[in-house]
C-alpha cells in the first residue's frame, strides 16, 4: 500500500510528522505500507496541485495532506476523490473538498469554547469591572 505524505509547513513539522509515522510503521508488522514523503517548506499553489495530481499516476493508495485552504487545492483533493483515492487532511483542514477525513482541532469548536469560557469569566466578574 502506497500511502502518499504531501506537506507545506516549516521543516520541523513534518519532520516530526514522517518520524512519527515511520516510527510506527514498525508497529505494524502484518502490514505493507510504503509511505512516500513529499514535504515542503515553500512551494506554489500550482507545483502543490501538481505534486496532488501525481499521486493518481504513481499509483498512490492515499494521501495525507497538509496545504492551504485555497480553491486550487480543493480541485486536486475532489479529483482525487472521483478517482478512489482518499485524502486525509492534517491540522489544515479543507472542510468544503472532498477529503476522506480530517485530523486537528475543530477551530470553530475552539473558538466558540473560547468565547463561552471568556463570557463567564466576565459575568462571574461584573462586580470586579464596574469600576472601569
Amino acid at each position: 500500500m502506497y500511502i502518499d505524505i504531501i506537506m507545506q509547513a516549516p521543516k520541523r513539522f513534518p519532520d516530526a510528522v514522517k518520524q512519527a509515522i515511520l516510527a510506527n510503521l514498525a508497529t505494524l508488522p502484518n502490514w505493507r505500507i510504503h509511505p512516500r514523503f513529499h514535504l515542503f517548506e515553500s512551494i506554489s499553489l500550482p507545483e502543490l496541485n501538481k505534486c496532488l495530481l501525481g499521486c493518481e499516476a504513481s499509483g498512490s493508495n492515499g494521501v495525507l495532506l497538509k496545504a492551504p485552504d485555497e480553491s486550487l487545492i480543493k480541485q486536486g483533493v475532489d479529483h482525487l476523490f472521483e478517482m478512489n483515492i482518499p485524502v486525509v487532511t492534517l491540522v489544515t483542514d479543507l472542510p468544503y473538498s472532498k477529503r476522506l477525513a480530517y485530523i486537528g482541532i475543530d477551530n470553530r469548536a475552539a473558538g466558540r469554547t473560547a468565547a463561552y469560557m471568556l463570557n463567564r469569566l466576565l459575568n462571574s466578574n461584573k462586580r470586579a469591572w464596574q469600576w472601569y
